[in-house]
């Protein structure tokens, strides 16, 4: 079973009981939480548990094994030799164990590895919750082979390519490096197509995102900004996050209360605050821990 669904008193211990139940880490798994507690009228007519949805991660070990080893080195070291077919073949499925022991650790690290996300809260004229793009690369990454503008673009689709191959769709991309800044905008005349690539919030754009960026600003002095899109999704989420938040910021002003918006995202939290914070009567900040952080819309403080 690729997942289950648990219930408990709190969303902590639903997810931990059914972390137990497949014999996972908490790494290894996505959480969905499909009801928040409610304690009910007096504690007891009405309490309703917390029911989770945990799904184990999709193994995708084998991808960037494939987009990690230099298959051209490999290539390269061949033909000097000219051997046969079968022996090319034999040879590569001979590589040493070291070789792929470190491919392991390296998908591992990637695995394992969260960027770290600071607790900032808005209010009024505050900063927005600031998300660095270098924070999202690492700082002090280690520069290898320096690529050409045209190395990159054209690594950049190969390694995509890769990787969305996987999928089985029909799709193609556009890829664009300006002014400091690498688009890649994926492409498809079927959009349901594209569904299995954005996942849930453009949770595995955001992936696909992060992993090329990795890569691109390993062959790069400069920090390159890179953005990944599929069908304009993007935009099409920023104007839907607009809409939920200027309704939320109507019921606020409106009956007073604070209303908290759907877990999300950094970036598109980021993007909330943004777009209220030009609003005098209403503040906002985030609350909680990811992956069910999120914004709250409330009443600004009076200067009175």
């Amino acid at each position: 079973m690729s997942f289950i669904i648990k219930t408990a008193k709190t969303v902590e211990e639903a997810i931990q009981a059914g972390l137990i139940e497949l014999g996972v880490e908490r790494s290894e798994v996505d959480v969905e939480v499909l009801e928040e507690p409610k304690s009910g009228f007096l504690g007891l007519l009405g309490q309703k548990d917390a029911m989770v949805k945990i799904k184990k991660k999709e193994d995708i070990s084998s991808f960037v094994r494939d987009i990690l080893y230099d298959d051209k080195k490999v290539e390269k070291a061949e033909t000097k030799e000219e051997l046969p077919k079968e022996e090319i073949i034999t040879k590569v499925k001979e590589e040493p164990v070291k070789a792929e022991k470190e491919v392991e650790e390296r998908v591992e690290k990637f695995e394992t590895q969260k960027p770290e996300v600071k607790e900032v809260i808005i209010e009024e004229d505050t900063d927005e919750e600031d998300f660095d793009d270098e924070e999202l690369t690492g700082n002090g990454r280690n520069i290898e082979e320096i690529w050409t503008d045209i190395e990159i673009k054209n690594n950049a689709e190969e390694f995509l390519t890769k990787i969305i191959n996987e999928f089985g769709i029909d799709y193609h991309l556009i890829v664009e490096l300006k002014a400091g800044e690498l688009f890649v905008e994926i492409k498809s005349q079927n959009p349901s197509d594209l569904g299995i690539v954005i996942g849930k919030h453009g949770s595995t754009l955001d992936s696909l995102q992060y992993l090329l960026s990795q890569v691109i600003n390993k062959h790069k002095e400069d920090f390159i900004r890179v953005t990944v899109d599929a069908n304009e999704y993007r935009d099409k989420r920023k104007k839907n996050l607009e809409r939920i938040a200027k309704r939320s910021v109507e019921k606020v002003q409106r009956f007073g209360r604070p209303i908290k918006l759907e877990p999300m995202n950094a970036a598109d939290r980021r993007i909330v605050h943004m777009i209220l914070q030009n609003y005098e009567d209403v503040s906002t900040h985030s609350e909680g821990k990811d992956p069910f952080r999120r914004v709250v819309i409330s009443k600004a403080r009076s200067t009175r």
